[in-house]
């Protein structure tokens, strides 16, 4: 039997020659397979299961297409997610700055200190490192 084209004659293989078809199929699914094996590290089980031996087989190329879009589904879904979580949870509301969002004087915000007074601090802070011992007492006379 032959294949007829524009009226040129061409061999069909498989007819001519089965066992060569047979051979050339084969050799073509284990090179799937084995392109498939080379990456299915960095797909999960299932996907890799499904595109070896499942009703959606496929080969290597089409197995990484199919996880791109399922990452990036996955990616969207969380973004979404994400923004939904922030909108909920009222962080926006919170200032970067210690007590400015509070009303009245801020609690975290320190009181300016006069020159004297940061001198006296300073000392003070000195004071307490070169001499821990007389720092304690300090502190439970004062």
């Amino acid at each position: 039997m032959a294949n007829e084209t524009n009226g040129a004659q061409t061999p069909t293989p498989a007819v001519e020659n089965p066992q060569a078809a047979v051979d050339a199929a084969v050799s073509a699914e284990r090179h799937r397979l084995e392109e498939i094996d080379q990456i299915a590290g960095l797909f999960n089980a299932e996907m890799v299961h499904e595109a070896k031996y499942g009703a959606t087989a496929c080969d290597a190329r089409e197995l990484a297409f199919r996880a791109a879009k399922q990452a990036t589904q996955q990616g969207r879904d969380f973004l979404t997610a994400l923004g939904i979580d922030n909108q909920q949870s009222g962080t926006q509301s919170v200032s970067a700055v210690p007590g400015e969002s509070a009303e009245g004087s801020p609690e975290g915000t320190p009181a300016e200190l006069t020159p004297a007074e940061k001198m006296a601090a300073a000392r003070q802070s000195v004071k307490a490192l070169l001499h821990p011992e007389t720092n304690k007492e300090g502190k439970n006379n004062g």
